[in-house]
């Protein structure tokens, strides 16, 4: 399949997901590892950390499942400069809880940030999607020159 068909496809695919919100994790830490596997995991993360937050501890259970939040990562840049472009689909009454998961500096207590608490350095910029093929073909920008789509991650994985 040509580059262009699937960078089509995958954007098509990304838009009607209906994500609500765009997040840029970045971990402006010298000392952290920022490689591919590295970043996916601090999204899982951030991500697990988002649904106990949103649904409570029994976030993964069979009868909170249809509450989960869907959220896609995509890694950015290299080993010096790598970051996360992260979509999540939130319910409509939990819009502003979520934004302020993100939210201010600290790192601690039940008001803290979520992306401080696994990054102490992190910084994170949480913004509504207005439209949604313009902010996944931003996020896709550097995938498409080498064909690496491991660098995506699709959220909740499965039980």
């Amino acid at each position: 399949m040509p580059t262009t068909t699937l960078k089509t496809n995958w954007l098509n695919f990304l838009s009607d997901q209906d994500f609500t919100h765009a997040i840029t994790f970045k971990p402006n830490d010298a000392n952290f590892t920022k490689s591919v596997a590295a970043l996916h995991r601090l999204f899982v993360k951030a991500h697990m950390l988002v649904q106990r937050r949103l649904i409570g501890r029994g976030f993964n259970l069979a009868q909170n499942r249809a509450r989960q939040t869907p959220a896609v990562g995509i890694v950015e840049g290299s080993l010096l400069t790598g970051h996360i472009h992260g979509a999540f689909k939130v319910a409509p009454d939990d819009w502003s809880k979520f934004e302020g998961l993100f939210a201010g500096e600290k790192r601690r207590g039940p008001n803290r940030n979520i992306w401080r608490t696994l990054v102490a350095s992190g910084t994170c910029v949480v913004e509504p999607i207005h439209g949604a093929k313009g902010w996944h073909s931003y996020t896709f920008k550097d995938v498409w020159q080498t064909d690496d789509t491991d660098r995506v991650v699709m959220l909740p994985l499965s039980a």
